[in-house]
């Protein structure tokens, strides 16, 4: 029972129980009610309170008393609602997709590109509106290529994402102008697109910009950066360019043939620890 002489050791107020707890005096208040903090209060004088400190640490020690079980009633009443919550998290796993992969191969479906993870999940599709010839885009993997590989797919800037390489059709003509080469991210977002539109000439023609890109090619530099090769010759004369473009599709350099090269092949024949291009002679 609290008296009139409490002893100067207790503590008489909340801000004093709140300051040796090392807590608010709002946050004191709610322990008194919600976990059980031993506080007491003088009779007849409501808001003054005083509280042992040697109850008080003891309480702290032990900490807030263990939560009480639910009564059986009230169980009852919720096991029906439990076991649905239950039922309703493992439909969920089980039809939950799983993960798809990075990009990892295409295909053509009439004019549209298709890309899919190594699994043969569908990532997304491009409805490219252009003529596209299916027998140069099978489902190429990284490391994949054939006489005239129009598309390429790896990680080209070095960020750890994958980029896809697509050359949207394969015979431009007058109407439709050059075949462009339009990179994509993982998320089938172009990123850049290269357009072969140089106006060339000789002494006696000019040459517009009506360029067939038949071939690209990825490889690496000196740096370590990678390159890309492009080879778009005139789609019926015979200037031919071969441009190297920077992973962004920054124009490097450029070399013009009087002539349309069959096919380019990028390797590092004299060990120097740089590539060569070379062209391959139609036999």
């Amino acid at each position: 029972m609290a008296t009139g002489t409490e002893s100067p050791r207790e503590l008489r107020s909340w801000k004093e129980i709140a300051a040796f707890l090392g807590v608010t005096v709002r946050t004191a208040q709610l322990w008194e009610g919600k976990k059980g903090l031993p506080v007491r209060r003088i009779a007849g004088k409501p808001g003054l309170v005083f509280a042992d400190p040697a109850e008080v640490a003891a309480w702290k020690t032990s900490g807030p008393p263990a939560p009480q079980p639910l009564p059986t009633s009230r169980l009852r009443r919720l096991w029906p609602a439990l076991l649905m919550l239950s039922i309703a998290g493992a439909s969920l796993a089980l039809f939950m997709p799983k993960l798809n992969g990075p990009p990892a191969a295409l295909s053509l479906q009439d004019n549209t590109l298709i890309v899919s993870d190594q699994a043969g999940r569908e990532l997304w599709r491009k409805t490219i509106g252009r003529p596209l010839q299916a027998g140069l885009h099978t489902r190429l993997a990284p490391g994949q290529s054939h006489n005239w590989p129009v598309s390429w797919v790896g990680d080209l800037d070095g960020d750890g994402r994958t980029e896809v390489l697509f050359v949207h059709s394969f015979y431009p003509d007058t109407s439709t102008g050059s075949t462009p080469l339009v990179c994509y991210s993982d998320r089938g977002v172009e990123k850049w697109r290269f357009v072969p539109n140089r106006v060339v000439a000789t002494l006696a023609d000019t040459f517009g910009p009506i360029y067939n890109t038949w071939q690209i090619a990825v490889f690496s530099l000196r740096d370590g950066s990678r390159a890309v090769l492009v080879s778009s010759p005139h789609y019926h004369l015979y200037p031919h360019q071969i441009a190297l473009l920077s992973p962004r599709g920054e124009l490097l350099r450029e070399y013009w043939h009087s002539g349309q090269f069959y096919r380019m092949e990028v390797a590092d024949a004299d060990g120097d620890g740089g590539s060569e291009i070379y062209r391959v002679w139609l036999l």
